[in-house]
């Protein structure tokens, strides 16, 4: 009798490689599908940061302070190293480009600028700012006896303040001055301290248009009218530099 193979035998034999193979196969697809399911994951969360992160230095940068403070609608900043401080004045008023210098009686060096109404009407104050170091030999002084009290100011310049002094030709017509100065320690005439150490001297005179030149035309400040009060608005904004 021979002997023969079954068959099933051998059918079974060979038909259990495809199953490893495939096995083999299905578990690499696997872990390869994993390793892409995890790399992608790991850079799509290192985006999300880089983005948040992104946004969140955005979000607290700080916007730059417009020009040092709030001032009216169009109003502009006057500022110069030279003089140690700024202020902000309206379109319609002007000032030279340049300070130029003065010196004090002990010599030191210091800078003054003006400014003026563009469009200026008799009494309008034109206005003369000086400043000093703060070791000048600049003296407290006695006011004049015909100098008066206009109003006390108090400026942007860390709540320095000071008092408007008018002076006056005749102490009989004190409501009237034709002069102003600044003063820090009324009824004595001392000169403006800005929080910087330097000093600041005020004065103020009033335009007269009918006034020829060389000519000495007395006139009073108009302190009703609206020149003026642009002028206290401009000194409310004195600031150190």
């Amino acid at each position: 009798m021979k002997n023969v193979t079954t068959p099933t035998q051998k059918e079974n034999g060979f038909g259990i490689v495809p199953l490893l193979i495939l096995l083999v196969v299905v578990v690499l697809v696997a872990l390869g599908g994993l390793t892409v399911w995890h790399h992608h994951n790991t850079k799509q969360a290192t985006l999300n940061s880089s983005s948040t992160s992104s946004k969140t230095q955005v979000t607290t940068k700080k916007s730059p302070t417009a020009m040092g403070g709030q001032i009216p609608s169009g109003w502009k900043w006057y500022e110069d190293n030279r003089l140690g401080f700024k202020f902000a004045y309206p379109d319609s008023w002007k000032i030279p480009e340049q300070p130029f210098m003065v010196a004090t009686t002990g010599g030191e060096q210091g800078w003054t600028v003006s400014a003026s109404p563009i469009v200026r009407q008799n009494g309008d104050p034109d206005i003369s700012f000086s400043s000093y170091p703060a070791n000048a030999s600049i003296r407290d002084v006695d006011a004049g006896t015909t100098d008066m009290k206009l109003q006390d100011i108090t400026t942007n310049d860390k709540n320095m303040s000071f008092t408007l002094v008018g002076t006056v030709d005749d102490s009989s017509q004190v409501a009237k001055a034709n002069g102003l100065y600044a003063s820090r320690c009324w009824p004595r005439n001392c000169t403006p301290k800005l929080t910087n150490g330097r000093f600041l001297s005020i004065d103020a005179g009033p335009a007269n248009n009918d006034c020829s030149a060389r000519t000495y035309c007395p006139t009073t400040l108009n302190t009703d009218g609206e020149n003026y009060s642009i002028f206290i608005n401009i000194l409310k904004t004195i600031t150190s530099l």
